[in-house]
């Protein structure tokens, strides 16, 4: 059988896709669209030269063999739910750069208060910054 029997035959696969959108309520008038998924666009201009198999010309449209056909009624859509931020919400949570661009906003976190410095008391280091304090004085008081 081929596909031109299957579709348009009596109990065809069009009489079943007519069958299902009376399920749904579908009615004339509707805007239908029929869009292939399971499809590839080549989205990058290749250099010259290269393997076509590898790398498809800019815009080649390839369809998988296991691609599907998808009917979608847009007249049935429920858009409803998304609705856009209002103009106060959207500056609190974004900002806009000095290209036009929204950015987020990022709330900085509080930076703790400075604990007291503890002291070094008995650091052998500290011996050593006493003794050339002690230098230099001796030093700027023979001077």
């Amino acid at each position: 059988m081929t596909i031109s029997m299957q579709l348009w035959d009596d109990g065809g696969t069009l009489d079943k896709v007519t069958k299902v959108a009376n399920t749904l309520g579908w009615e004339e008038g509707d805007e239908i669209v029929v869009k292939i998924a399971g499809s590839r666009t080549a989205c990058i201009h290749q250099t010259e030269g290269a393997n076509p198999r590898w790398s498809p010309p800019y815009g080649t449209v390839t369809h998988n063999n296991d691609a599907q056909i998808v009917i979608e009624n847009v007249s049935r859509r429920d858009l409803s739910k998304s609705k856009p931020m209002d103009e106060v919400e959207l500056l609190s949570k974004f900002h806009l750069g000095s290209d036009g661009q929204l950015y987020k906003t990022r709330e900085l976190e509080a930076l703790p208060e400075p604990s007291p410095m503890v002291d070094a008391g008995g650091h052998p280091w500290l011996a050593v910054v006493n003794w050339l304090r002690e230098a230099l004085s001796k030093r700027e008081a023979n001077d």
